[in-house]
């Protein structure tokens, strides 16, 4: 039996108030999507990240709170490069990861925040010159932060993108 009809076989099936029941549910899992960064300033989504520079440091805030979940960032490596980077919390016990993400939206790292710590601090992150995406993530609580990506070195150009790192300090 093709998916299709399958599917409209167990539809069909569900009833008048399974319907109502399903439209209802359905209603109701994408108002909770999108109330999640209701109050972002538009910088939820990846294809609104906000253009960082390398060496300099950058404020924003996220919070759980009050509907900023999620911030973006993107910078650009324009040789295969080593960074350090630093990232400050004005609320130390907030719970929060940040990700880098290719051009693709592809993770390439994955960097926990230490709940307690005001400074995160990752090194010898080998990235490969292309396109790449920061995403802060609150999990819980709410904070300004302050990020600074700075650039150590260049490497081969081998390997890179896919290395582990240094925990937090």
């Amino acid at each position: 039996m093709h998916s299709g009809v399958r599917l409209k076989t167990a539809l069909v099936s569900l009833g008048r108030p399974g319907l109502i029941l399903l439209s209802l549910f359905s209603i109701q899992c994408v108002s909770l999507g999108a109330a999640k960064d209701v109050k972002s300033g538009g910088d939820h989504v990846r294809g609104r990240a906000q253009e960082i520079s390398l060496g300099q440091t950058h404020d924003d805030h996220v919070s759980t709170e009050t509907g900023d979940h999620t911030d973006w960032k993107m910078f650009s490596v324009l040789e295969p490069t080593r960074v350090t980077i630093d990232l400050y919390w004005d609320n130390p016990s907030i719970k929060s990861k940040v990700y880098i993400k290719d051009q693709f939206g592809g993770v390439v790292f994955e960097l926990p925040h230490r709940s307690g710590q005001r400074k995160d601090h990752w090194t010898d992150i080998k990235l490969r010159e292309g396109e790449y995406y920061l995403q802060i993530v609150a999990k819980r609580g709410s904070s300004v932060y302050t990020i600074e990506i700075t650039p150590e070195g260049s490497f081969s150009g081998r390997g890179g993108s896919r290395r582990s790192i240094t925990r937090p300090e």
